[in-house]
């Protein structure tokens, strides 16, 4: 098979599982595995200069081997600029259409696009051809040993797509977040910010996508990113944000909460999953970028049946006077017994209703959701989902 027959072959497959399956048994010095190498890290140029033409005429395709030659001169110094252009010319014209236009021509112009992520393809490529495109910092799942920051920053979490936007020279580079690129319009407004840049300087953006809308979570300098090295404090990123976005109808910030103290983080944190979020990123307060304390998640995801064995009314003038505060319940995980109080997930009716028939309620089963158990033996973060008929 050809190079573009594999990626055509890979993109009818209807599962990642199948593509990565076939991703096995390409051969390692196969010509696919260069050119997709190349083509797919838009940040990194030949080092020869060159501009593309449509080939007068097309040919009957070109054997393997003939592309990798012509790379490796680029990159070895035996080709120059004039001898490259030659060879580029020369190749395309023994192409046919179909193979310059879906795979090669991208390829030299970096802007391949392939049926896999850079996940996949690095899972399964020869060692030598390993992406190595930036990628975004993950989400640190919130773990049972580690006190969460007593000064923060609370933003929702979502499952919308997230994506690296990096603005530079007048170009715009857009990744997924594990480094797969992906060649795509943006909204004006993006665009605009690389015009006012100078020539070496730059910045990234951090952005969910979702709807045709866009959600700008963070930003850096390209310096600050591509060498990771420390950037301005989180909460000051976040003015900066505010700043560049304002009154844009596409654009815009993500909702964030600053706290300087953990006594009333619950309530906010309770607001984001009533408001129907997954989860919740806590970032501290004076964090930089790429510090442990920059993306700790909050993401209940586990599921278990406890039984209830008591419900605590709220202290008399505070909001949840005559309504239950924490229904507690009693279950198993990891084949340890547990009791645990719930506060996330009841609406102030079901507060008000639960604490009114707490009586009848004790016995009863409800389902939660949570974050796994936490070193006193309680679960992380329960969210109470519903109360199980009897």
């Amino acid at each position: 098979m050809t190079p573009l027959e594999i990626s055509s072959y890979l993109a009818g497959l209807k599962t990642d599982k199948a593509r990565e399956e076939n991703l096995k048994k390409i051969a390692p010095d196969h010509e696919f595995w260069v050119g997709a190498y190349h083509g797919m890290r838009p940040l990194v140029p030949y080092p020869v200069r060159f501009s593309l033409r449509d080939p007068t005429h097309y040919g009957n395709g070109v054997p393997q081997g003939i592309f990798t030659k012509i790379v490796e001169g680029m990159h070895s110094g035996t080709l120059t600029e004039v001898a490259t252009v030659a060879a580029i010319t020369a190749f395309s014209e023994h192409c046919t259409e179909e193979e310059w236009k879906s795979w090669y021509q991208p390829i030299l112009e970096k802007k391949l696009r392939l049926p896999v992520t850079a996940t996949q393809f690095n899972k399964h490529c020869p060692e030598e051809y390993r992406l190595d495109n930036p990628r975004l910092p993950q989400m640190a799942p919130i773990a049972k040993d580690e006190p969460l920051p007593t000064k923060c920053v609370l933003e929702p979490y979502t499952d919308a797509q997230r994506l690296l936007i990096l603005l530079r020279q007048k170009r715009t580079h857009v990744f997924l977040d594990d480094g797969t690129p992906v060649h795509r319009m943006l909204p004006a407004v993006f665009e605009k910010f690389t015009t006012d840049l100078r020539p070496t300087e730059g910045v990234m953006l951090e952005v969910y996508e979702e709807d045709g809308r866009y959600t700008v979570r963070d930003v850096l300098l390209w310096e600050q990113f591509m060498d990771k090295v420390e950037s301005a404090p989180v909460e000051v990123r976040r003015k900066v944000l505010e700043g560049m976005f304002a009154g844009q109808e596409v654009v815009e910030v993500i909702e964030g909460e600053l706290h300087n103290n953990m006594d009333n983080i619950r309530e906010d944190i309770g607001a984001f999953f009533q408001a129907g979020y997954p989860g919740v990123v806590i970032r501290q307060k004076g964090s930089s970028y790429y510090d442990d304390a920059a993306n700790i998640l909050i993401c209940p995801k586990r599921k278990s049946v406890l039984t209830c064995s008591s419900i605590d009314k709220g202290e008399d003038g505070t909001k949840y006077e005559g309504r239950a505060e924490y229904v507690w319940g009693t279950g198993t995980m990891n084949r340890k017994k547990i009791e645990t109080p719930v506060f996330h997930g009841l609406t102030f009716a079901e507060r008000e209703s639960s604490y009114e028939n707490k009586e009848q309620l004790i016995g009863q089963k409800f389902d939660v959701i949570s974050c796994g158990l936490d070193s006193d033996g309680k679960l992380m973060f329960p969210i109470f989902k519903q109360w199980k008929e009897k």
